[in-house]
């Protein structure tokens, strides 16, 4: 899933959490949590064109592990609205990846994958590093093309 769709994801999801806490910093922090994950991809681009080595899925972050950790946490200390936004928000993240990376279940484990080495074939057979600056104009124009979308001319 494309960044900015994961950030009106969270966007929603925080606002739910709002509604049901009351707390109107769950808006941020479940955004913090369901977009800024996703900078670890940085490493396996540092990985793969900077360092030179074999293709990585490293991920250390995208698993199921770590929302049941979060989940059973957020139990723990008695669900305080910090943590549940940020579970929330996670949640969303790891919850909307897997469904549009259509990776088998095990997948979006980081054990998983640490057990198979975190080679990038072990995750998706559709998920391929981009070159950093390739990413980020890639993103920019896909905003671009969605704000755009409906506002063209067939001429």
């Amino acid at each position: 899933m494309r960044p900015i769709h994961h950030a009106m994801l969270s966007t929603a999801v925080g606002g739910a959490a709002w509604g049901l806490t009351g707390e109107p910093w769950d808006i941020p922090v479940a955004v913090g949590a369901g977009v800024l994950i996703d900078a670890e991809h940085r490493v396996d681009q540092i990985w793969y064109f900077y360092l030179r080595r074999r293709p990585a899925a490293i991920l250390a972050l995208h698993g199921w592990e770590w929302l049941a950790a979060l989940a059973v946490a957020s139990a723990v200390l008695a669900f305080p609205w910090w943590l549940v936004a940020t579970t929330l928000g996670y949640g969303s993240h790891i919850a909307s990846d897997h469904r549009f990376n259509e990776p088998t279940r095990r997948r979006y484990s980081f054990s998983y994958r640490a057990f198979r080495g975190l080679r990038v074939e072990h995750f998706s057979n559709r998920w391929r590093i981009e070159r950093p600056l390739d990413a980020f104009i890639n993103e920019l124009s896909f905003v671009g093309r969605e704000r755009n979308r409906g506002h063209r001319s067939d001429t």
